[in-house]
């Protein structure tokens, strides 16, 4: 089975009933097979927009999904120093961390 890398753009339209790409994002996430792996930096990208965005509750809501659907990755020190390379690499992208670690742990 093929593991799945998530990100944070997919995971607030799974939440968000209003975003556009909702349905899709719901009906991809459900025919996934395998591993649905969530980078740590993702669940606090996604956790904090959620949160400003959408309240407590729902916050509350998609940190039981992530405890109940996917499992957590953690950065490795091998990882933060490819995002670092990246960074510099792709310096005028200006590449926030959760993208950047993505990236690298994707590698």
């Amino acid at each position: 089975m093929t593991a799945t890398l998530l990100d944070t753009g997919p995971l607030i339209a799974v939440v968000d009933r209003d975003d556009k790409h909702h349905t899709s994002c719901v009906r991809l996430l459900e025919e996934l097979e395998g591993p649905l792996l969530l980078p740590s930096t993702v669940l606090i990208e996604v956790g904090w927009t959620i949160n400003r965005h959408m309240g407590p509750t729902v916050h509350a809501q998609f940190l039981d999904l992530v405890t109940a659907e996917f499992e957590l990755v953690n950065l490795l020190p091998v990882d933060v120093r490819r995002m670092a390379e990246l960074v510099r690499l792709y310096k005028d992208a200006r590449l926030d961390p959760a993208d950047v670690s993505v990236v690298a742990i994707a590698e």
